[in-house]
């Protein structure tokens, strides 16, 4: 049954109860009711009374309709462990050593979001609200895209109950021919997305190092919030940092992107004041 079919009927079965109970008052009460001065009267009641009934059916209904909508919302928490190769995971040259379509390697960071309820959360995304630099709590100049979904190439997805979904928040990258380390938040647009390959928006998002690159050796607060179709928006905070490597070695390399345990926050600490 469709919500329209069911809030219909929800109105339908309150306005008969509502009936019943006045007319059972009614019968009760019914020989001292029932005289030629008191017809018209009785008459007038019942039409206020079914015009009442009929209001208190669709505010309850309607009440009702949002409770359940409430007690039916998923909800989710946010899963981080920086020792995990679940949330740190790093990419090797594939080839001989220079030899790979890319020549380089890549570790990147990356967010879980567990459906800790029964109920399918849809269209779920994360969406950056702003960052600062270096202990400096003024706002910088980035866009407020989305991170993307892990392995996919989208960035809102469907999470169903007591699942888990990956969104990429950072990687790193080290180039062996020049031995050179740069970073980037992993924030994009649909626009960016459709119908292009990981290494073509790779380059897209390369491209913009003033708007989503990391400044290597400095600590930067994030904060996002993850949204949904149906799920209440939540707030949160992390500071991460692309580590400056003096030696390479793939195990340095891989915690050369360091953060910390998303916190969440109020809202209100969420933007500037």
């Amino acid at each position: 049954m469709n919500n329209k079919r069911k809030r219909k009927c929800i109105i339908r079965g309150i306005e008969a109860y509502l009936l019943l109970v006045v007319a059972a008052f009614a019968i009760a009460n019914a020989p001292a009711w029932f005289s030629k001065s008191n017809l018209r009267t009785i008459e007038v009641i019942g039409v206020w009374v079914g015009s009442i009934a009929t209001v208190l059916a669709v505010v309850l209904a309607l009440f009702l309709e949002q409770i359940e909508t409430w007690r039916r919302r998923p909800r989710i928490e946010l899963l981080f462990d920086s020792q995990s190769e679940s949330y740190i995971r790093l990419l090797k040259p594939k080839g001989p050593p220079k030899g790979s379509v890319e020549g380089r390697y890549e570790v990147y960071l990356r967010i879980g979001v567990k459906n800790i309820s029964r109920y399918t959360a849809r269209e779920v995304e994360l969406r950056l609200v702003r960052t600062t630099f270096g202990g400096n709590e003024e706002r910088q100049n980035r866009p407020g895209w989305s991170f993307k979904a892990s392995n996919l190439n989208q960035l809102r997805t469907t999470i169903h109950s007591y699942w888990t979904q990956y969104y990429d928040i950072a990687y790193s990258i080290y180039k062996p021919d020049n031995e050179d380390i740069s970073a980037h938040l992993i924030l994009c647009t649909l626009a960016m997305l459709e119908g292009r390959e990981w290494p073509l928006v790779k380059e897209h998002i390369e491209s913009r190092p003033e708007e989503i690159g990391l400044t290597i050796g400095a600590k930067h607060q994030i904060i996002f919030a993850v949204v949904g179709e149906n799920i209440e928006a939540e707030y949160f905070r992390m500071e991460l940092t692309a580590i400056k490597l003096e030696t390479f070695s793939e195990d340095a390399f891989r915690q050369s992107l360091e953060a910390s345990t998303p916190e969440k926050i109020d809202p209100s600490l969420a933007f500037d004041k």
